[in-house]
């Protein structure tokens, strides 16, 4: 009967939780969060648990040659956009797959519009003002800059492009959001050459 407890013991797996109360999560004993919080110890508290799981750790690392200002994945795809002017595609194993180059200042911001098979639309903006539509063809390990749109009078710091990839909205140091229309760019994916 004995030996039965002490396997069922080692069965046994520590299960560690978390503590809220009031909706924040407890750092500090009970007695130290209450008279952090000013709470008498006469008070009835509601504490809520839940299991606690270990924080992501990094898997590897993706080098710029600058500061990295924007990133956005895909499938198995990850674009960057960098303070040395340029946008890279990488694999999610960390190969740098293609440098796109044609911004003349830092690009700040980049999304995907759309990737089929070998070749994809993508979007840049920078602060050179500009928002730069992309085709890469990773097969043929070639990109064009497709457009270069005009608009803003200061840095574009933020884009994104609708779920149907006819839309493009970008946000400017300006105080503007421009809404662009990237028309039927989706249709041309493959066709441009």
């Amino acid at each position: 009967m004995l030996h039965f407890a002490e396997k069922a013991e080692e069965d046994v797996q520590q299960i560690d939780f978390d503590f809220l109360i009031d909706g924040e999560l407890l750092r500090v004993s009970v007695s130290n969060h209450m008279e952090e919080k000013g709470i008498s110890s006469e008070t009835v508290v509601e504490i809520e648990y839940f299991e606690k799981h270990p924080a992501p750790t990094p898997e590897g690392s993706l080098l710029h040659d600058d500061w990295v200002s924007s990133v956005q994945g895909l499938k198995d795809r990850i674009i960057t956009g960098s303070y040395d002017n340029t946008v890279r595609m990488w694999n999610t194993q960390g190969e740098n797959l293609m440098t796109l180059s044609y911004h003349s200042d830092p690009v700040k911001c980049v999304s995907w519009i759309k990737k089929d098979g070998e070749t994809s639309l993508l979007v840049s903006g920078s602060h050179d003002q500009t928002l730069v539509i992309w085709e890469v063809n990773e097969e043929k390990q070639t990109y064009q800059a497709l457009h270069s749109c005009r608009g803003h009078a200061r840095s574009v710091d933020t884009v994104a492009v609708d779920k149907s990839g006819t839309k493009i909205c970008s946000g400017s140091f300006d105080s503007m959001i421009k809404i662009w229309s990237a028309g039927n760019l989706p249709l041309l994916l493959g066709k441009v050459s």
